[in-house]
């Protein structure tokens, strides 16, 4: 039976998490392992974890990680650092069960919530990635990403209204980001309100001259050049 007390073990996590911040993986794992020769020990399996996601070791990581969470199931960090990892296996179900999970513990909620909207819109389940930015803006009225964000999320899910009351609050909040403006831009070009639209790309242009980005958002979609600030459909030169 081992005599080792609360605080070797503790100055043991110490000098793993020194090793592990300094670069010296194979040593911090010896040491975790050391730490855990006696029994299991929460600090010593996330920190396990953590070895083997920065080496890629995506195998190993889930397994640490889900060890982890048995201690610690209410841990947001490990949730969402198990979900990347599950991401990479291609356990893309389980990756989503684990951001709610983050989602619904973490401390920061917001960020948070924009890893599960992010995530949700990749799979295309945009009513669950509106509830997610929605949250978002609920936490942090003033977060013009999230508006943002939620803009081009529900333009996807066919809330049009909302849509442009969500890009039209970002642009409220941060009026000169060029990417927001040129996102807005391009959800107006999409409903036919071309004249707006070349407005805001105008506006992005003139923000920032050389994005190549809104420069091919002025061509109109039969390929010609739109004039900018010319009132009308763009399939009127087509």
């Amino acid at each position: 039976m081992s005599g080792r007390t609360d605080a070797d073990l503790g100055a043991l996590i110490y000098l793993a998490e020194q090793h592990f911040r300094d670069g010296r993986l194979r040593q911090a794992k010896e040491v975790c392992q050391r730490a855990l020769a006696a029994g299991e020990c929460a600090d010593a399996i996330l920190l396990l974890a953590r070895i083997a996601h920065r080496q890629r070791q995506w195998t190993a990581a889930a397994t640490q990680y889900q060890r982890f969470l048995r201690h610690a199931p209410e841990h947001a960090g490990a949730h969402a650092n198990l979900a990347a990892v599950l991401e990479r296996l291609g356990q893309r179900e389980a990756a989503l069960a684990h951001l709610r999970a983050s989602a619904r513990h973490a401390g920061d909620r917001v960020a948070a919530q924009f890893r599960l909207g992010d995530a949700c819109a990749a799979r295309g389940r945009w009513a669950e990635a509106c509830r997610a930015y929605e949250q978002a803006t609920a936490e942090t009225p003033d977060n013009a990403a999230a508006h943002a964000r939620l803009g081009a999320t529900l333009y996807k899910a066919g809330q049009t209204r909302r849509a442009i009351d969500s890009f039209e609050e970002a642009l409220r909040i941060r009026p000169h980001h060029a990417k927001t403006r040129l996102d807005f831009a391009l959800v107006l070009r999409q409903l036919g309100r071309i004249t707006a639209a070349l407005r805001h790309i105008e506006h992005a242009l003139r923000l920032q001259p050389d994005d190549v980005d809104a420069m091919s958002a002025l061509q109109p979609p039969c390929g010609r050049r739109a004039r900018p600030g010319a009132p009308g459909d763009a399939s009127s030169n087509c």
